[in-house]
Parts: C-alpha cells; sequence; structure tokens
C-alpha cells in the first residue's frame, strides 16, 4: 500500500497504551498472560471509527457538491488512511472505493494506482479473493503503461495470495518470486518486505523449511529498514518453529510480534498472534487457555472485519472445545469456520475444519457424517500439499474403515498413513537441520539487526507524531470550513426533514394497520384450513388422519398407566347395494344420516371419524368392555332408526359394529386394538349383519 506507513496509528496504539496501563503493565504481556487488555483496545478503537464514520463521512458527503470533487478526494483519502490505521476493514473498503471512483473521475491515476493496491489488500483481509484478484489485473495493466515494477511486485504479489488460498501453490509461487524480483528492481523495501514474508509462508505450506526460513529473516530485514508490519514477519517465523516442536523459539517469536503489534497499535496484528497463540496451545493440550486466545481473536477480528482470519480463530476455539469435552459446542464452531473456507474459498480452512468434524463423528459412530467429511477433505487435499493434514487424513480414514470391518480399506489407509507420518517425520527432521544452519549463519546479524530495529521505532514514532499534528491542522481547517457552508442552509434542511418524517409516520400508521388487517384475515385463513384439514369434506367429522393423531397419543399413555381404552369399528350394512341401486348421492345422503345420528348418542363428535368409505371410529377413553358394547348397542339401534326414514328398504338401513379393548389383548399396541375391533367386525358381519361383535366373544344380535 503506498506510503501507508507514513500515517499515523496513534488512535490505536493510544488505546492499546490506556488498556495496558488499566492491567497493570506498560509493556508487552509474555504470551502466558490474560489478553483482555487487548480485546478492550479493539472495542475502544471500534468506538473510534464509529465517531469517525458518524462524525467525519456526512461532512465529506456534502464537500463534492460543495467545493468539488478534487476536496472530497483528498478528505477520503485522508480519511481512508486513519481507517487503515485503525486495523478496521469495511469503513476502509468503503472510503477507499470512494477514492477510487473520484480518481477515476479526476483522471488522477496516481490516486487511483494507489486505491487499487489498498482496495486489493484489504479485500484479501474482508476475504474476498475474486475483488482481489480484479484490483491484482488492473494494477498488472498500470505497471506495463507506465512500467513501473513497484506496480508489478504488488499485483503479482495480490495474485500470488489469492491463488494460495485456492490452493494452486505452484502458480503462487511463481507469482511470489515475481513480486520478490520486481520489488527488488523498484527498491522498495515496503514492497519487498511484503513479497518475501508471502514467499517464506509459502515455502512453509510446501515444507521447504530452510528457504522459508532465509526468506522470512530476509522479509524482517526488508520490514526493519521500512517500518511497516514487522508483527506478521515474526508470527510467521514463530510457526516456523511450530513445524519442528522448537517450543522455546515459538514463544520467542510470538512474544516479539505481540510487542511490535503493540508498539505499531495494530489490532489485526494482535488478533492474529492471539489466533496463533491459541494453535501452539491446543498442540500443547492447554486447552482453556487456548479457547480464551481463539475466542479473543475471534471478537477483534469480528470488530475489525478482517473474514480471512475468523475462520482460523473459529477452528481453534472448536480444537480446544473437544480437547476440553464439549463436543456439541465444538461442532458448532467447526462448522461455523468451515462455513467461513467456503465462502473465502481457502483451502487449508476447510481441511482444518472438516479433520475434526470427522473426529467427532468416528467417536460417535455416525460412519455416513464421517465419510461424508473425510471425501471432502480427500478432494481438498488432493492438490494441496499439507502434510500434518494428510497424516490425520490418512488416520481417520483408517480409524473409519476399522470400524466398518473394512480390511482391506484399513489395511490400504494404514499403510497410507505409515508413508505420509514417515514423509512428515523425515520433513521434520531436514527442516530441524535446515533450521540449525540458518540460525547459525545469520545469529552474528542478529544484534545490529536488533539495534536497527530501536533506532527504526525511534524514527518511526517522530513521523507517526508528526503525521499526526498535519493530519489534525488538515481536518480541523477542513471541518471548519464545512461548518461554515452548511450554517446557511441546516435550519431550512430540518424544517424539510421534519415534515417528510411527519408525512412518513402518517404512511408508516396506515400501513400498520393495513398490516394487521392482513394478519387477521391471515390467521382466520389458517384457522379455516386446518378444520378443513381435519374434517371429513362429506360428514363433518373427524377424518382418518385425526383419528390416527388422537390415537397415538391416547393409546400409548394407557398402556404405559395402565389405563383403559376401546375401540368401535361401524360399517354400513349393504352400503355398494344403496350406491348402486339409489345412486351415490343418496349414499352420501344416508352416509350423512348415520353420522348424525351417532353423534347425537354420543352429544358430539369428538370421539367419532370416518376410517373410510362407509367404515367409522368410535374412540372411547378410559371405557372398559362392558360399557362399549353398551354404548354400541345404542348407537346401532339409533342409526337403524334414523335410516328407516330414509326409505332405503329393510336390508339398507343398519350398521354392524366390532368392539375392542386394549385390557384383553394379549400384546396391547394401537395396531392390534384396531385389528381386533376390525375382526369382531367381520364376525358380526358373517353372523347376519345388523350387530355388535366384541373381540373376545362371540355376535351379539340386538334388535
Amino acid at each position: 500500500m503506498p506510503r501507508r506507513q507514513r500515517y499515523p496509528r496513534t488512535a490505536t496504539m493510544l488505546l492499546c497504551a490506556i488498556a495496558s496501563l488499566g492491567a497493570g503493565t506498560a509493556s508487552a504481556q509474555p504470551l502466558s498472560g490474560s489478553f483482555g487488555p487487548y480485546v478492550d483496545a479493539a472495542r475502544r478503537t471500534q468506538d473510534l471509527t464509529n465517531l469517525m464514520t458518524f462524525g467525519v463521512t456526512p461532512l465529506l458527503d456534502l464537500a463534492g457538491p460543495l467545493l468539488g470533487p478534487r476536496i472530497e478526494f483528498e478528505g477520503r483519502r485522508g480519511l481512508g488512511r486513519i481507517f487503515l490505521a485503525l486495523d478496521t476493514i469495511e469503513p476502509a473498503r468503503d472510503s477507499w472505493s470512494r477514492v477510487e471512483e473520484l480518481a477515476t473521475g479526476l483522471n488522477d491515476e496516481n490516486g487511483l494506482v494507489q486505491a487499487l493496491e489498498i482496495l486489493g489488500d484489504l479485500d484479501l483481509q474482508a476475504g474476498d479473493t475474486e475483488s482481489a484478484g480484479l484490483s491484482s489485473d488492473r494494477l498488472a495493466a498500470f505497471a506495463t503503461k507506465r512500467g513501473e515494477p513497484g506496480l508489478d511486485s504488488a499485483a503479482f504479489r495480490l495474485r500470488g495470495v489469492a491463488r494460495r488460498r485456492e490452493g494452486r501453490l505452484d502458480a503462487a509461487l511463481q507469482d511470489f518470486q515475481n513480486s520478490v524480483a520486481n520489488a527488488r528492481e523498484a527498491g522498495s523495501q515496503r514492497r519487498l518486505g511484503d513479497a518475501l514474508n508471502a514467499l517464506g509462508s509459502l515455502y512453509r505450506d510446501q515444507g521447504d523449511f530452510a528457504n522459508a526460513l532465509e526468506t522470512l529473516l530476509q522479509a524482517r530485514d526488508a520490514r526493519l529498514a521500512s517500518g511497516y508490519r514487522l508483527d506478521t514477519t515474526y508470527r510467521n517465523i514463530a510457526l516456523l518453529y511450530r513445524e519442528i516442536d522448537d517450543q522455546v523459539m515459538v514463544r520467542e517469536y510470538l512474544d516479539k510480534a505481540l510487542a511490535v503489534a503493540i508498539k505499531q497499535g495494530s489490532t489485526f496484528g494482535l488478533a492474529s498472534i492471539l489466533g496463533s497463540r491459541a494453535t501452539v496451545l491446543n498442540d500443547q493440550g492447554e486447552f482453556a487457555e487456548a479457547l480464551d486466545s481463539a475466542r479473543q481473536a475471534e471478537l477483534i477480528d469480528g470488530m475489525s472485519g478482517h473474514r480471512s482470519s475468523i475462520g482460523f480463530n473459529l477452528i481453534e476455539s472448536g480444537r480446544a472445545l473437544v480437547g476440553l469435552g464439549r463436543i456439541d459446542e465444538a461442532l458448532v464452531q467447526l462448522q461455523a469456520g468451515l462455513a467461513a473456507g467456503r465462502e473465502s474459498g481457502v483451502r487449508e480452512i476447510i481441511a482444518r475444519a472438516l479433520l475434526p468434524m470427522a473426529g467427532i463423528a468416528i467417536q460417535r459412530r455416525d460412519s455416513a457424517a464421517a465419510q461424508r467429511h473425510l471425501d471432502e477433505t480427500g478432494a481438498v487435499l488432493e492438490d494441496a500439499r499439507l502434510l500434518p493434514q494428510l497424516v490425520e487424513f490418512y488416520a481417520l480414514s483408517e480409524q473409519l474403515a476399522a470400524n466398518e470391518g473394512d480390511l482391506s480399506a484399513q489395511l490400504a489407509f494404514a499403510k497410507s498413513h505409515a508413508k505420509q507420518r514417515e514423509l512428515m517425520l523425515g520433513v521434520r527432521a531436514s527442516r530441524q537441520l535446515a533450521e540449525l544452519k540458518v540460525r547459525n549463519s545469520r545469529i552474528s546479524s542478529d544484534q545490529a539487526l536488533e539495534a536497527l530495529l530501536g533506532a527504526n521505532e525511534l524514527q518511526a514514532t517522530r513521523l507517526r507524531m508528526q503525521s499526526l499534528e498535519q493530519n489534525i491542522t488538515w481536518y480541523g481547517i477542513f471541518a471548519l470550513a464545512l461548518l461554515a457552508a452548511i450554517a446557511a442552509w441546516r435550519y431550512t434542511r430540518i424544517r424539510r426533514l421534519n415534515n417528510d418524517l411527519r408525512d412518513k409516520n402518517r404512511e408508516i400508521e396506515s400501513q400498520r394497520e393495513q398490516l394487521h388487517q392482513a394478519n387477521q384475515q391471515l390467521l382466520e385463513h389458517s384457522r379455516e384450513l386446518h378444520a378443513i384439514s381435519i374434517r371429513d369434506a362429506l360428514t363433518g367429522c373427524y377424518n382418518r388422519a385425526q383419528l390416527m393423531h388422537h390415537l397415538q397419543r391416547i393409546v400409548p399413555q394407557a398402556i404405559t398407566h395402565g389405563g383403559e381404552v376401546s375401540v368401535l369399528i361401524i360399517d354400513l350394512d349393504h352400503f355398494k347395494f344403496i350406491n348402486d341401486r339409489r345412486g351415490h348421492l343418496h349414499g352420501d345422503t344416508v352416509l350423512i344420516a348415520a353420522v348424525n345420528a351417532m353423534t347425537s348418542e354420543l352429544g358430539g363428535d369428538e370421539n367419532l371419524a370416518r376410517y373410510g368409505g362407509e367404515e367409522f371410529v368410535v374412540f372411547l377413553d378410559a371405557v372398559e368392555m362392558k360399557s362399549a358394547i353398551a354404548i354400541a348397542g345404542r348407537l346401532r339401534a339409533r342409526v337403524q332408526r334414523a335410516l328407516s326414514n330414509l326409505r332405503a328398504g329393510d336390508d339398507t338401513g343398519t350398521i354392524s359394529i366390532g368392539v375392542a379393548s386394549l385390557s384383553g389383548l394379549p400384546k396391547p399396541s394401537l395396531d392390534a386394538l384396531l385389528n381386533a375391533a376390525d375382526q369382531a367386525l367381520y364376525r358380526a358381519k358373517a353372523r347376519g349383519r345388523n350387530r355388535v361383535a366384541s373381540a373376545d366373544e362371540d355376535g351379539l344380535a340386538i334388535p
């Protein structure tokens, strides 16, 4: 980002200092301490961002119409630099997007190029790889047009980061090497530090530890010279030492990264260090501290908008929760991390989320979920050379095959696991040897570099203070000019806004009333639909679905608590004959008359349902067999009297009824109860119809 290092991070630095004083320390706390003050500092940074957004942005909105686009351009660029210093991504993106638009309108090519490079980095931090790629392409076009290797360096680096996140490591390697070469040609220490830092991280991903360490140490030298983002280089060196299990060097470099991040006032740097600390603590089994660090890193990244880092923090929270035995909570975090990885397209995040999810599924004997997670992990790792993840992948695949009893698959995965593990152990050993060589070759220069760091920090502090004074003066003059321009028309604007507000309130009230009426109509319609869905359309009694709903509720309760339920299955005698002789309309009349008669006898239709065709069911809760038979007899007589009035014929105006009770069944269940009543109905039919038959005695003819 051109000239970004010249502008102040003073506000954030002061907030971090205040937070540190509140915690009782004026310097960087060791990695074993509490990180609460840094989250508080990030919150104060967010408050300051909101103040700038709602206090200065409205003035800049007026600057263009009142003072011209050039004034707005300079104001937006100054505000964008402040947001960069505060490490707040979305407000910075908004500001620099507007700078890009204004620079295009003003034909200011230098301003446009600056905006594109800054927006590319902001897009990467926000997880928007596609937009970063577009910025890279436009920068490359300007570099070709203007013949500037510095722009080529920035374009190659942005494209390389995007490709690395997509898992295209070979293409990313070529981009980073081109970026380094162009930065050296341009003589830009800041761009050289950025390019070397990205290249060193890629060498680490590829397992080339010697080149990774040497490259990151060169990045350290370049960033010492430029005074820009040294904390990220220290953090990356710490992660290298993690690969060879040198915990002393891991903590030493994380402490260095933390100290630089505090001095530079970098909330993003603090969050990335906290996230790396969580990774190290999880590796060491210190899960409670790891969870605390990961969650604080997630909070800070969430406030500043660094979505590309949130996925890693969620995964470390999930790993810590797994270690603490809080599996359900861990799954929530891991699934959120997986979603973040898919959204940003970062394969490493996806693989690191899926592997512990597969482990949980295997532990829970959920083979389908475990296989699904492992299949997706295998596809993700197919092109990416991430040895630790491959080792874990084959180990989990072997365990799943063992659980499934697939011996051939288990043997194949065991061989692959052993091969990858040997490869990783061999790589780790070679890494350790390479690290020792690099450390010995660089140890003589460390003291000089540390002295340079101190001098450079002093110079950077002076530059920040000078820049702060310049910005304060400029914004003071700018704000006074805008306030003077606004005062003349503010009163009229407020009156107009008040009138508009009254009109809007009336409109909202009218819409609210209309919405209330519509909701009432929907509620009534819903009630009507429910009533229709549970009732038989012809007879008006309950339908079969509602009958089963009731029986599935009361029968299991009766079985559990020793209660009684009786069921009557009722069939109209010779109903097909009625339909054939008199027609279906008359048949419908017979059904309605029969239902009305039964409803009158039962005192309501709450226990009556149409079972299908001419069959009906009456269910009687807490009624034993003897009483149920008596009720059936009364129903039979009542229906016969009602149907005789229709003159359907002597042999077409009767019903047969089968009765069954739970207590009379050898193995009580809902299916057994209905089947017993149905068998009793068949006996009543076989004995001449117009009868009541029970499940435990012969049919009874009741005149």
